[in-house]
């Protein structure tokens, strides 16, 4: 009975992937959609979450070297944009902007058919994958602004990509000092509260998967005290707040309760949830 569930599932996801593969070759064949001015892997990551492979596969298939190289023999050079050279015999995908300049990794950090419901742990996991595979081929994306300016920090924050903030937080810190709408108080320390909540992180030039289960488990710990660290030194007045108990006016919006396990995994979906923040700085019992 498992079998056949493990295949008609593997079988499920290929459709898909088949899909949307085929729907690619249709726009690009009828000249919809500007699929000229965008590669495949830029395609992908703005469809909407439920037309692609659920595990994140797809995505992370097309971030591989194997697709780069399947990449090199179907394309003409002559239009390809990239951050890293003007002309490469193997394509990055991950590497190449849009016409507006945007990275894969903007565009699926913009993407706000991500905030979805679900096991808030296995969510977060699976987009982690999909960081993690964006990030390896391309790590300087980190900190590069997309067509707007903003970083990958802020786009996730707009699009309300909240359970991607630690991993990128923990990938470069000092995206938080790069805009003023994250040196809000508030934001501030709802950020030390999701650095608190270790997760699975991507790590530079690194392979998770030659990483035990423990190993895993205490990089990730030091790697949130060594962010939380690093942004508690940066604003050192922040400690002023601890054992205040007093919440700040939160008028006409949602709350998240920052001391609380609940409060920290709540799906916030509305523009500016940051702004909504109630700051009740306490003990997590």
């Amino acid at each position: 009975m498992g079998t056949d569930h493990n295949r008609n599932g593997e079988i499920q996801k290929n459709y898909l992937t088949l899909k949307v593969l085929i729907d690619y070759i249709d726009r690009d064949a009828r000249g919809y959609g500007g699929v000229k001015t965008i590669n495949v892997l830029q395609s992908v990551c703005l469809l909407p979450h439920n037309t692609c492979p659920s595990d994140g596969s797809l995505i992370t298939f097309l971030c591989s070297k194997k697709t780069s190289k399947l990449e090199a023999t179907t394309r003409d050079r002559s239009n390809v944009r990239t951050r890293e050279h003007d002309y490469v015999t193997v394509p990055n995908m991950t590497s190449e902007t849009d016409e507006h300049g945007n990275l894969a990794l903007h565009l699926f950090l913009s993407n706000e058919s991500h905030v979805r419901g679900g096991n808030a742990e296995i969510v977060a996991t699976l987009e982690n994958q999909i960081l993690s595979a964006l990030l390896h081929r391309y790590h300087e994306a980190i900190s590069i602004p997309n067509s707007s300016g903003d970083q990958p920090l802020q786009i996730a924050m707009k699009a309300g990509r909240r359970r991607v903030l630690p991993p990128l937080l923990a990938a470069y810190p000092d995206a938080v000092f790069s805009d003023e709408s994250t040196l809000d108080i508030k934001f501030y320390v709802h950020v030390l509260g999701c650095m608190s909540v270790p997760s699975i992180f991507f790590f530079k030039g690194g392979d998770m998967g030659n990483i035990s289960d423990d190993d895993e488990k205490q990089a990730n710990i030091r790697r949130c005290f060594t962010t939380m660290f690093h942004l508690v030194r940066a604003r050192p007045n922040i400690t002023s707040l601890v054992g205040s108990g007093i919440p700040e006016s939160n008028e006409g919006g949602a709350d998240i309760t920052l001391g609380s396990k609940d409060g920290l995994l709540e799906r916030m979906t509305k523009k500016n949830w940051w702004n909504n923040i109630k700051i009740i700085v306490g003990k997590i019992r």
